[in-house]
């Protein structure tokens, strides 16, 4: 598992015993949250004597000491083996040191994804299920410990087995590999881009990126048909890392977009392609993925692995990683046998229930009509939450007993209802799907979808609404283990142009990919490239850096039915909405508005003047003069 990442600054210069120092540090940071913004507020400062330097005088990133994390706030220490389990489990996720019986799992930094992984390890240890509910419900370590022990029957563990021969696809997977065949083009590459500055070594970077896909077998499979049916076979070796010289940003750009644009034949060669690109000030590495190999929870080990791996090739040395508990065909025959033996029977219950009735395409007040076949073609539009609105959004998921997340579905809701989607909204949500501990550091695609079906009848209050969003929430995390593929399967809906039970998608990040370090590199960023491709007609994104700063949002829209002025102002009806709601969270969401500033100017002025004169006469006016005539 990966802590969450934070933002530390190292300090010299400070005189004193060691406790004067750490005072002395503590109080630069408080300054600090008086002039910088709240997301570039260094978690923690602390003192050096000096800063630690390479053979050339940069400055050495890994000789700098690690901080120790924090510690919970004091209170009982845990008592008897259920609360001391839970405990250890609450430090662990959060990265703590240790935790009191009274420590509050929210409070302390969680979130529905946490909850998730606590959930599932919770159950490993302690012999039975907990619902995801149970710990929005009881949130501290004895409060979760009492509740808790009930008896229940686990889902059988993830075990590793042989990975020779033909092997199934995950559902998710055969999904992706049916519409790769139906619809051969880009939509779903994964360009993953890190980009370094400093002297970076091409041997070793290029040896490293290798023992990655060494270490990942599904960066080194392919997807033949066999008897009509998709089976993934894992090769020895990985394609070759391409290298290519460029000798300006503009080159670089253009090159990354045209490497990113070569498809995938699925069939014959693996689903990753690495190319780094060098340039006189900097090098980039594409490391190009089908989404069959990987999802965007997959980067933390991507980072963590490469970032190892280019150490030791720096050293001369290959990597020596601890092993992976399981690979993800062991995770795709896990999955299969679930279905296959019933293990889930329940949960297509739940789905079959929850789901019907429901609306099969939502009215979105798009620019043009929907086309028979889907270009693919997309676009972005980004806006950022402001730090006010930001911090209004944490503030009123903390007093809701809610996440953020649910706040901004919520907000999102709201808003497609008062455009006239209608008052029964279903939003397709992406979770993680790596509640087993083993998946926790691989790469590949286990990321699920569920549809998270609000109704707003009745006008509620923002409040209210939260309350219904918790409900549906909570009820869907626990019954996350089915693949949306049969989910679709279960409920069988009419196919037509759209995707199946929802149109709309929204995804909340909690986190901040751990940082690529090594010798020399004085920089290093990491991102996912945007491409011009929907997958969806709208998929509307939060990105939350956890420092107490601002929130970056970006919309995804299909071309074929948006234009980006149209999803421009959709983003600011959003912002607009939430920060309304943020500070009358008890008005009902019917007077909350969705015009933004101006409109309610043009449509009370200038589209309905009040003037007396009227120069044309009207018909009753016409009919009274010709009656007074005869």
């Amino acid at each position: 598992a990966h802590p969450t990442p934070r933002l530390v600054a190292y300090l010299t210069g400070l005189t004193g015993t060691p406790e004067t120092r750490a005072t002395t540090a503590a109080r630069v940071r408080e300054e600090l949250r008086t002039v910088l913004p709240g997301h570039l507020v260094p978690d923690l400062c602390l003192p050096l004597d000096t800063l630690p330097l390479t053979p050339n005088g940069k400055l050495d990133r890994n000789a700098l000491p690690a901080p120790r994390p924090a510690a919970a706030p004091a209170g009982r220490a845990p008592a008897g083996q259920r609360e001391e389990l839970l405990a250890a489990l609450f430090a662990d996720l959060l990265g703590l040191e240790q935790v009191s019986a009274e420590a509050d799992f929210f409070a302390l930094g969680g979130h529905s994804l946490l909850a998730a992984r606590l959930a599932t390890r919770a159950a490993d240890v302690l012999g039975n299920p907990i619902p995801v509910r149970q710990i929005f419900d009881t949130p501290t370590v004895a409060a979760l410990a009492a509740r808790s022990a009930a008896p229940g029957t686990p889902l059988p563990a993830l075990q590793p087995a042989s990975h020779d021969g033909p092997l199934p696809l995950s559902p998710a997977q055969a999904r992706l590999w049916f519409l790769s065949r139906l619809q051969p083009g880009t939509a779903y590459h994964l360009p993953f881009v890190l980009t370094l500055t400093g002297e970076v070594d091409l041997a070793a970077l290029t040896a490293a990126v290798g023992d990655l896909a060494t270490r990942h077998a599904v960066l080194r499979t392919v997807f033949p048909e066999a008897d009509g049916e998709p089976t993934q076979h894992i090769l020895e070796t990985a394609a070759p890392v391409r290298l290519r010289t460029v000798q300006s940003r503009e080159d670089a750009e253009e090159l990354l977009g045209a490497l990113s644009a070569e498809p995938f034949d699925l069939a014959t060669e693996p689903p990753f392609r690495a190319t780094v690109l060098t340039e006189p000030d900097r090098t980039t590495v594409l490391l190009l993925t089908h989404h069959i190999a990987a999802d965007e929870w997959s980067v933390e080990p991507l980072l963590t692995d490469l970032s190892a791996a280019y150490r030791a090739r720096l050293t001369g040395c290959a990597p020596e990683l601890p092993p992976l508990a399981a690979h993800y065909t062991d995770y795709a025959r896990w999955q299969r046998t679930l279905l296959d033996d019933g293990h889930l029977q329940d949960q297509a219950g739940f789905w079959r229930r929850t789901l019907h009735g429901a609306p099969a395409v939502l009215d979105l007040p798009t620019d043009r009509p929907r086309p028979e076949t889907p270009s693919g073609r997309g676009g972005f539009v980004r806006f950022t939450l402001p730090d006010e609105v930001a911090a209004g959004l944490r503030s009123l998921a903390a007093d809701a007993g809610v996440t953020p997340f649910m706040v901004t579905q919520a907000a999102l809701c709201s808003l497609l209802t008062g455009l006239g989607a209608g008052d029964d909204i279903p939003l397709g949500v992406p979770t993680a799907g790596r509640g087993e501990r083993s998946t926790e550091d691989l790469i590949g695609f286990f990321v699920n979808t569920l549809v998270l079906r609000t109704d707003l009848s009745g006008d509620p209050t923002f409040r209210e609404l939260l309350g219904r969003v918790r409900a549906v929430d909570l009820d869907a995390f626990d019954h996350a283990q089915l693949p949306f593929e049969r989910v679709v399967e279960e409920l069988n809906p009419e196919r037509g142009p759209t995707n199946p039970l929802f149109q709309v998608m929204l995804t909340y990040q909690n986190r901040t990919p751990a940082p690529f370090t090594a010798p020399g590199v004085d920089d290093a960023a990491f991102t996912l490239r945007e491409t011009d491709t929907a997958k969806f007609d709208l998929i509307v994104g939060f990105t939350d850096h956890l420092t107490g700063g601002p929130v970056d949002g970006a919309i995804n829209y299909s071309a074929d039915l948006f234009d980006a002025a149209t999803v421009r102002t959709l983003a600011d009806r959003l912002v607009t909405l939430l920060s309304r709601a943020l500070a009358r969270p008890d008005t009902p969401i019917g007077s909350l508005g969705v015009l933004v500033a101006g409109e309610e100017d043009t449509l009370l002025r200038d589209w309905n003047p009040t003037g007396d004169h009227h120069g044309t006469p009207s018909v009753l006016d016409r009919f009274a003069r010709a009656a007074a005539t005869h």
